[in-house]
């Protein structure tokens, strides 16, 4: 780019982020050798990348979702051994925890 050359940009867009986020765009700009407005405004433009980033979050939300129901099933485990005082077998506890490891 040219020193004095008139880029036609007179549009302002602010983004409050974390610290951390700053830095990691500063360091990714950085990394492709652009400024930071020129790195978030490709990014912007490459909507393929966004849909790709909305396909992972759905899929993280409906991971979460299915974590949340398995919390809640082992902690209705819990409450109902605590109630008739007897715990499961090891092999059982150790089979729900190696399935959750998988995960």
């Amino acid at each position: 780019m040219a020193a004095g050359k008139k880029l036609n940009r007179n549009a302002r867009i602010e983004l409050r982020t974390t610290e951390q986020l700053k830095n990691y765009l500063v360091q990714k700009a950085a990394e492709n050798n652009k400024t930071v407005n020129d790195y978030c405004t490709d990014v912007l433009k490459n909507f393929e990348y966004a849909e790709q980033l909305m396909q992972i979050e759905s899929i993280q939300k409906q991971k979460i979702k299915l974590l949340l129901n398995i919390a809640n099933n082992i902690n209705q485990l819990a409450r109902h051994c605590n109630t008739i005082k007897e715990a499961p077998q090891r092999d059982i506890l150790n089979a729900i925890f190696n399935e959750l490891k998988r995960m």
